[in-house]
C-alpha cells in the first residue's frame, strides 16, 4: 500500500502499490498542485494526520506574506 502524504500532514486513501503507475502519480500531484476550487477545509481531499511539528520553523520561504498598512 501507498498512502500519499501532503501539505502539512494531510493524507489520501491508500493506493495498492500494484495500481501506482508513472501516470497515477503524475495525475496525483497534478490535482494537489493544481488550481484550488475549495473554499473551505473540509471540502478538500483526504484526512489529517496527528503531526508536533513546528511548520513555521521549516515552511517560512515561499509564503505570501505582505505586512503593510492598508490605505484609509
Amino acid at each position: 500500500m501507498l498512502v500519499p502524504i501532503f501539505g502539512r500532514g494531510r493524507f489520501l486513501a491508500p493506493l495498492p502499490a500494484d495500481k501506482v503507475s508513472y501516470d497515477t502519480l503524475l495525475n496525483g500531484c497534478q490535482y494537489l498542485c493544481g488550481a484550488c476550487s475549495c473554499q473551505v477545509k473540509e471540502q478538500n481531499p483526504g484526512a489529517d494526520l496527528l503531526i508536533q511539528e513546528d511548520w513555521a520553523k521549516y515552511l517560512t520561504a515561499g509564503l505570501a506574506v505582505v505586512d503593510k498598512e492598508l490605505p484609509h
